[in-house]
Order: C-alpha cells, then structure tokens, then sequence
C-alpha cells in the first residue's frame, strides 16, 4: 500500500487518549519529504478521519498554523469535511475531521453500481460550486487529488470532499507539488497538468463521468460516447459538458466552474432561472449558507456588478406590534371630582392668634398665683 509517508506502515493505536487510528489510507504523496499519512479512525461511536503528520521532516509549526486556520474558515462549506480537532502528539501533528455518510464508490455499489444522471447532476453540481467557491478565495484553494473515494454522500443527497492536504493548504506552491498513480483509479486517468484548480476542475469532472459509467475514466472519448447514447435527449449537452472538461489537450479544457455549471442546468428536471453562469455558482454558495452560518463571501470585483441578481426578492417583512394593549376602562364608584361640594376655606390665622394669646395670660397667672 502506498501513502504519503513514502510506503511507510504505521501500526494502528490510540490517540489523544479517546481517538482510535484504525485502518492507514493509501493517499499519493505530493512531496517524498513530507510525512503524512491517512487513517480511518474512531471516536466512540463514530467514524473520524485522521490526517497524521510526522513532526521531525515535515511542516513547520507555522505551516500547522496556516493550515489550521484555513480548515477552519472552510468548516463553514457543508461541502468540506469539518475539522474536528487538531493537536501534537510524540513529535507527530494530528488534524481530525468528520467522515459523514459513505464513500462514493460504496453509495454507487449499493445503489446498483452507476448513478442515474439526475443524481450525478446534483452530485455535479454540488462538487462544482464548491470548486468555484475554492477558486475565489485569496490564495486559491487547491485540492490536488479529487477522484471518487475523497467524495462522500451524506444524508439528503449532500456530497462531502475529504482529503484536503495540510501542505496545500498551508500555502506551498501547488507547482512544487505532484501526484502519483497509487490506485487503478488514478492509473487509468490522464496527465491533467500540474496541480492546481484547472487539475481539479478535470479531476471533478471525471469522478462524475465515473458515476454515470461505473468505470475509470481510462478512454474518456469512448466513455463520453457511452453516456450520450444512454440519455439521447440531452447527448449533444453531455458531449459538450464533457468535451470541455477532460479534452486530452490542456488549452482546449474549460477551467471554470460556473461555465461548467452553465451547461447542467438546462439537463436538470429542478425548475431553474436563467443565470448568468457566475451568478449560478454563487447561488449555490449562498442556499448553502442558509443551513450553516457562513463567513461574507467576497465576489471578485469584475462581478460585484451582476450581485443584485443572485438575492431572492426579499419576502414582505410584518412589524409586530409589540405595544402591550391598555386595560380596559372601568367605570368607578367614587364620584367624579366635579360632583363633589366645594371644599371649606381653612380657619382665618387671627383666630389662632388670640386663642395662643389668652392661653398663654392663663397660663401666667396660674404661675403667678402659685
């Protein structure tokens, strides 16, 4: 089994105390130097994916930084697999994220082996809003090694992609980079180019022909042929959509998502409106902020002017009345203040002037007699 500590096996064993590391995952290293290794984990009852990395040749603490701090934004994409933890561990540097669902491969077995092409539409259309989204962010998102068994299908038909490199991520130069053929899968799969979102791009779309076919991408033209005769009714959309996206010559690829995602919409029985293609990849992004709080996404500036077009007309807003109600009028029993007399004038002063007088005579006279 190859991986990415260079053919290296580590034995199974506990982490952290509570997170077990179970079965090591062949994953294609991008740099010999760098010791990181994949594994199937658990914690408790549930299912985690772990990505260890060997502390003494690898990254520097500021690259772990860097790649922390960029898997955490991107934990607001439901597309991503979360980051769940991340700590050091004798001299080894542990990133945990989830693992939801099933694999692609597993969903498709049990499914019947292929996806029908609405299912792969939707599927399609998830993996390329997300590239989109990854394409706009400053630096660039590179995933590096797309294919079937990084994507996973969660509850309600939402596809997940796993195995974002913490090299990648940490900012090295996908250039510096390669991948290699550890599986028949990536074996059977063309030279895509050097790693970057254009890779990615072709390396998404094949996952998808692999969905409709059943089979690795390993005679695309024929492959492409094989779909259009199994769904005449949109066959010219489909050679196009794919032509575009896995032609043999790199300059003839499309390398932008929401051009790709232009041309699904028509295929797909869900009403859609008629977009700009950009506006159709950033309308993904935003329905999916509605079911997990996302960060402000920032349109690149030759776009901002279409913006208004992606915002649903905004439903009429109804101001409660939050005043709380008066009490009801009672009617009293004391009569009203007009009915009543007038009251009487208080007691003229002189009047207690001469009663203080005479009494203060008595009371000397009493003092006198005495």
């Amino acid at each position: 089994m190859n991986t990415r500590a260079s053919g290296e096996q580590r034995s199974p064993r506990t982490v952290k105390g509570f997170y077990e590391l179970i079965e090591q995952q062949p994953v294609p290293p991008f740099r010999e130097d760098l010791q990181e290794c994949w594994w199937l984990g658990r914690r408790g009852e549930h299912s985690v994916l772990v990505c260890e990395i060997d502390g003494r040749n690898a990254m520097s603490p500021a690259l772990i930084q860097e790649a922390t701090k960029r898997f955490t934004s991107s934990n607001q994409r439901s597309h991503v697999a979360k980051l769940l933890a991340t700590f050091p561990e004798d001299g080894h540097h542990f990133f945990v994220f989830e693992l939801p669902g099933e694999s692609l491969p597993t969903y498709m077995q049990r499914v019947g082996g292929t996806l029908n092409l609405q299912n792969a539409l939707a599927g399609c259309r998830q993996l390329l809003q997300l590239l989109y989204w990854m394409s706009i962010q400053q630096p660039v998102v590179v995933h590096g090694s797309i294919r079937p068994e990084y994507v996973r299908v969660a509850s309600q038909g939402r596809w997940v992609l796993t195995h974002f490199s913490p090299e990648i991520l940490a900012g090295v130069p996908p250039a510096s980079l390669r991948s290699s053929s550890s599986t028949q899968y990536q074996q059977s799969l063309p030279d895509w180019g050097a790693i970057g979102s254009a890779q990615d791009l072709s390396a998404a779309m094949a996952t998808i022909l692999f969905t409709l076919t059943g089979q690795p991408p390993h005679n695309i033209g024929a492959q492409i042929e094989q779909v259009a005769l199994m769904y005449p009714d949109v066959a010219s959309t489909l050679k196009t959509l794919f032509s575009q996206a896995l032609h043999l010559e790199p300059t003839k690829r499309s390398v932008r998502p929401e051009e790709l995602l232009a041309l699904i919409s028509p295929m797909s029985k869900e009403p859609q409106q008629k977009e700009h293609p950009h506006h159709e990849a950033v309308s993904g992004i935003m329905q999916e902020g509605k079911s997990r709080l996302a960060g402000q996404l920032a349109l690149p500036a030759q776009h901002m002017h279409a913006s208004a077009a992606l915002v649903p007309p905004a439903p009429e807003i109804r101001v409660m009345d939050v005043t709380p109600p008066r009490p009801a009028e009672r009617k009293g029993t004391l009569p009203h203040p007009d009915t009543l007399p007038p009251i009487p004038p208080p007691p003229r002063f002189d009047a207690y002037f001469w009663i203080w007088t005479i009494l203060t005579l008595f009371g000397c006279l009493f003092l006198l007699s005495s």
